[in-house]
This record gives structure tokens, sequence and C-alpha cells, in this order.
């Protein structure tokens, strides 16, 4: 694993899809019990969540016809976008309505960017697939929504919904790292 950590290459991308995924983190521990102190029902919030389970698995069913002529980085920036949007919108509003709307992004900043990352990971050298995959579970899906999550924790208390613009905005810099990221071709 060591050696792949010390590739520019590599490290761009955990921190790239890990941001975009850990985003995630503060809407995971938080948006419930936000949602509930504004006044949504228990069954308005579990048809938010049930909406963005259903928007990612739509994205993951027809991913081939949705993305098949998409590169990698378009994936990922669909998902970062998605993500300044998502979290932006969450923000702003309490409207049912609206945050159905916004939920079924859940498609983009989730499941585009997960299925970029497996994009990635499978172009690389069969011998390294198990590493790739292990960095990315551990640090892009464990790590970096771990980090979200504590981030949420320590300021939930005083921003409330306007949690959700600090991870909209903690994305920003990931313009940056996109731009920078070199994706090597890899042959096997």
């Amino acid at each position: 694993l060591w050696f792949l950590l010390k590739q520019p290459e590599v490290l761009l991308f955990l921190l790239i899809v890990g941001a975009i995924q850990g985003s995630h983190g503060a809407y995971y521990a938080f948006s419930t019990i936000y949602w509930d102190s504004v006044g949504l029902s228990g069954k308005d919030i579990a048809w938010l969540w049930g909406i963005a389970v259903f928007a990612e698995v739509l994205v993951l069913r027809f991913n081939q016809k949705l993305f098949s002529r998409w590169s990698i980085k378009q994936m990922i920036l669909l998902g970062l976008v998605g993500g300044i949007i998502r979290w932006s919108v969450f923000s702003f509003t309490t409207d049912f309505y609206t945050l159905m709307l916004i939920q079924t992004f859940h498609g983009l900043t989730f499941a585009t960017t997960h299925l970029a990352a497996m994009r990635y990971i499978s172009r690389q050298k069969s011998e390294h697939l198990v590493a790739y995959q292990s960095l990315y579970s551990g640090i892009a899906l464990g790590l970096m929504m771990a980090v979200f999550t504590y981030i949420g924790g320590v300021t939930y208390g005083q921003l409330q919904g306007n949690l959700f613009l600090l991870s909209a905005v903690l994305l920003l810099p990931v313009f940056v790292l996109l731009k920078i990221w070199k994706i090597k071709k890899v042959n096997d």
C-alpha cells in the first residue's frame, strides 16, 4: 500500500474522491436530527432517505447507458458539482418537496463518484487492484468520512442547517485538485 501512497496521482485520487464521499458524513450523521428539529415528520424523513437510495440505485443500474462516453474526471466533476449544489440547498430550505428533489442528487454525489472511482481502480495493473480498493475503502470511504463526520459533530450545535453549507464549502478546493490530477494510462 505504501508504494501507492507515495505516488502523487494516487494521493490526488484519494483526496478528490475522499472529499466528495466524505462530504456525506455530516449528512449521514445529522440530517435526520436536523430535519426532525425543523418539524419534518418521521414519514417525511423516511421518504427523503428512500428517494436518495432510489436515485443511487437507478444511477448504478443504468451507469453504462449514462456514462459510457464520460471520462473519469467528468464523472467526478459531476459528483463534485452535484455535492456543492446538494449541500447548499440543504442549508437554505426545509421545504419537503425541494428536499425530495435535491435528494435525487445522491445519484450524483455518491453513486457517480463511486462509479468513477471503480472505473479508475479497474484500469490499474491487476496485481495492484486489491491495494487500490483497500486504499479507496479505507481512506476515501472510511477516514475522510470520519473526518467530515467529526467536523459535523463539532460544529452542528452552532451551525444547525448551515452545517451542510460547510460541507459544500469544504468541497471547493477539490476543483483545484481535480484540475491538477493527471491520470496515467496503465497497460496491464
